[in-house]
């Protein structure tokens, strides 16, 4: 389960806890912006926004750091001629900037801002991306800060006490993280305060169709399950769906290779076409590359694909340039695999490549940061009221 939806399904019962959010990072650390980690009262905890360095720390003293409200806390991880590796003993290089809020248990009144784990549950049970954007630094100590706005779409839903004054411009930075599909920073001016904002992409969970029924197949949905991507499985074979390796998927379903064509994915669906059977592939394959999905696997060798394309071209149903680029074939990376689990990581491996715009290479031969730098703009004019 990813740890994400860890942290929602612990938060289900609203046991009072505090939840952290990585809002900002300097340098280099383990996780990103939009990181979160959920503490109860007990000490206990779901979630990470570090390799483990921090999580002690902030566990042990959450609660404390909030007692006046939300709050901003620095974990500086940076080294210097007293402590060589700092003073966690990660030699990360970087500073993280944690946002805490209290989470009451019922909800209460006076509770600033929107519930974001609330809207995140409510957002990936829809399977719609969205913008929410976290208030969580301002000069003026009054200042409501948490969960000020969830924009998705057609729709904005904004905290009630947030200043109208300040909304125009962070829904365009919204509308911007949602083209761009990255979560990134903002800084405002108003009123003489200087506000701090993480605008953040809350992307869906994946969606992964595993067209198959083989012992592949369903390693393929072993190795994919833990992270937290929902699965879907099409077949044909009523007997090799019951194979116990698919327990793992969220939809099983049993289809012919004509009624397959009709069967909807979205662009958050990766595709994986496994049948083992050449006359399915060549009725099924158009229609995947026709649809919405940005990536689509095909199993087996080039010439078999050569001899598929051959085919379609003559039933008149080639696919485009632009079908064919999101078409990976043969499917997975080049990590030599041949049992069925090591091949399912490799194609476990292609799609999380995909999905982050990379092509899957080693990071040792990378010559740039593995993530980009955070993003913060800033926006030295004041914003009108």
């Amino acid at each position: 389960m990813a740890l994400l939806d860890q942290i929602l399904e612990a938060y289900g019962p609203r046991r009072p806890a505090v939840l952290g959010t990585v809002v900002d990072l300097l340098g280099s650390g383990y996780r990103r912006p939009g990181a979160r980690i959920l503490i109860f009262d007990d000490g206990g905890h779901v979630g990470a926004i570090s390799g483990g360095c921090l999580e002690k720390d902030v566990a042990r003293n959450a609660r404390a750091w909030v007692e006046d409200g939300p709050k901003t806390v620095l974990f500086d991880t940076r080294s210097n001629r007293f402590e060589p590796v700092g003073k966690y003993g990660t030699g990360c290089e970087g500073v993280v900037h944690l946002f805490l809020q209290p989470m009451p248990s019922p909800p209460s009144p006076s509770q600033q801002g929107l519930d974001p784990l609330a809207q995140l549950a409510e957002l990936r049970a829809a399977g719609q991306d969205a913008v929410l954007v976290t208030a969580y630094a301002c000069t003026d100590d009054d200042a409501p800060l948490g969960c000020v706005a969830v924009v998705g779409g057609a729709s904005q839903q904004w905290a009630d006490e947030f200043p109208h004054a300040l909304r125009p411009a962070l829904s365009q930075a919204a509308e911007q993280t949602l083209q761009d599909q990255r979560t990134a920073g903002l800084e405002l001016e108003h009123e003489g305060a200087t506000w701090r904002f993480l605008v953040e992409y809350a992307r869906p969970p994946l969606e992964l169709v595993v067209v198959g029924t083989g012992a592949d197949a369903a390693a393929l949905v072993q190795v994919a399950r833990p992270l937290g991507w929902r699965i879907r499985v099409i077949g044909t074979d009523p007997l090799k769906l019951d194979r116990p390796g698919f327990a793992g998927a969220d939809t099983v379903c049993l289809t012919s290779a004509a009624q397959a064509a009709e069967v909807e994915v979205g662009r958050h669906s990766y595709v994986v076409q496994m049948t083992h059977h050449f006359e399915q592939d060549a009725r099924m394959l158009p229609h995947w590359l026709a649809s919405p999905a940005p990536y689509v696997g095909l199993l087996g060798p080039k010439s078999r694909t050569a001899r598929l394309m051959t085919q379609l071209h003559e039933e008149g149903a080639l696919p485009d340039a632009g079908q064919i680029d999101k078409l990976a074939t043969p499917v997975g990376l080049d990590l030599g695999g041949e049992d069925p689990y090591e091949v399912a990581v490799s194609i476990v491996s292609q799609i999380v490549a995909r999905k982050n715009g990379r092509d899957g290479g080693p990071l040792s031969k990378r010559n740039a940061p593995i993530h980009e730098p955070h993003r913060v703009q800033t926006h030295t004019r004041e914003v009108e009221s």
